[in-house]
């Protein structure tokens, strides 16, 4: 399990049932080269929490990879901490080192 640090975003998060569709689902790599199709939790300026469908004990990476679906937009991050959902879904929080692409397109 990783965990670099705390979930601390001070933003206000906008929960993914406010969010676009396009802002709703990611494909992301966490390590592996396979590619996940992972659901937003909640997106900030500074960062943001998605569900991803696999075990907490097979994100291996420090690193996430995440693309919009359309490929318009592709960012490559630090994980910032994870926690099990359940046996097979985990939690992966990811606070930007930059501004966040994702959010610009709300606003």
């Amino acid at each position: 399990m990783i965990n670099i640090g705390t979930e601390r975003r001070k933003a206000e998060r906008i929960s993914a049932d406010y969010l676009p569709e396009s802002l709703k689902h990611f494909n992301i790599n966490v390590g592996t080269n396979e590619t996940i199709l992972a659901k937003t939790l909640d997106l900030s300026e500074e960062g943001m929490a998605l569900s991803v469908p696999i075990c907490i004990k097979d994100i291996d990476s420090i690193f996430i990879t995440i693309h919009m679906l359309d490929k318009s937009i592709m960012i490559k991050d630090q994980i910032l901490s994870t926690r099990s959902i359940d046996q097979m879904t985990s939690r992966v929080n990811i606070l930007f080192t930059k501004n966040n692409p994702f959010f610009k397109l709300i606003r």
